[in-house]
């Protein structure tokens, strides 16, 4: 796994994030990242999870930071988790799990259509 590859992720994600109001770009741009370079040394699972769910968190603090207090705990009470930290750290998990789908599809799509550009 190198660093590169998840600087690059998360940058992206960063800037998607903050120019649209979208949450499918946790899956898609590790997706479509190991997609056009599916090398074998990398693990894209962790590759992919590791800089979505730092982006979600920092993005999740920030808002619960500067405004999101009300609502948060207002979901929290609703959920039933009682407190609003184990709300942001439950999307956390479900963004590091979406984003290493996303990365390790991405991965096997790419593997799967170069084995198939090599052959024919």
């Amino acid at each position: 796994m190198k660093i590169k590859d998840m600087l690059i992720i998360a940058a992206v994600l960063l800037t998607l994030h903050l120019s649209t109001a979208f949450w499918h770009w946790i899956i898609l741009v590790p997706m479509v990242y190991f997609f056009i370079y599916p090398e074998k040394k990398r693990h894209p699972f962790f590759a992919g999870a590791i800089p979505v769910a730092a982006v979600w968190l920092i993005s999740s603090l920030w808002f619960y930071f500067t405004g999101a207090q009300i609502i948060t705990g207002k979901i929290a009470v609703t959920l039933n988790t009682g407190e609003p930290w184990l709300l942001l750290t439950a999307t956390m998990v479900i963004a590091f799990i979406a984003g290493g789908l996303g990365g390790w599809c991405g991965y096997n799509l790419g593997d799967i259509t170069s084995i198939n550009k090599s052959e024919g």
